[in-house]
């Protein structure tokens, strides 16, 4: 989906979409930096995931709602999972060392 917006150079939804992204993101990091501060990082990185998946269904006619997008909770966790695979965000405390070796 996000591919198809910005092939489309529609810079009012490719906007709203790098919004989108940032939003996601700024939900990620919050819990990353709670549960990294945590006496059991390892055990708390791994809550993230889950948790963020429910916020963003919460969150989906709210702080993720888009004007010009027609895209669901669906497309907005794909978005997540999208982030996670080039380790933008991550489950685990050292997803950026693991994404440097190769081995995630």
């Amino acid at each position: 989906m996000s591919k198809e917006i910005r092939d489309k150079k529609d810079e009012l939804e490719i906007a709203e979409l790098n919004g989108l992204y940032d939003k996601i993101h700024s939900l990620w990091e919050a819990r990353f930096i709670e549960a990294s501060q945590s006496a059991n990082p390892d055990f708390e990185t791994r809550k993230i995931y889950p948790n963020l998946l429910r916020t963003i269904e919460e969150k989906n006619s709210e702080l993720l709602y888009c004007y010009r997008l027609p895209i669901s909770f669906f497309h907005k966790k794909g978005l997540m999972q999208q982030m996670a695979n080039i380790c933008t965000i991550g489950w685990t405390p050292n997803f950026k060392s693991l994404s440097e070796k190769g081995l995630v």
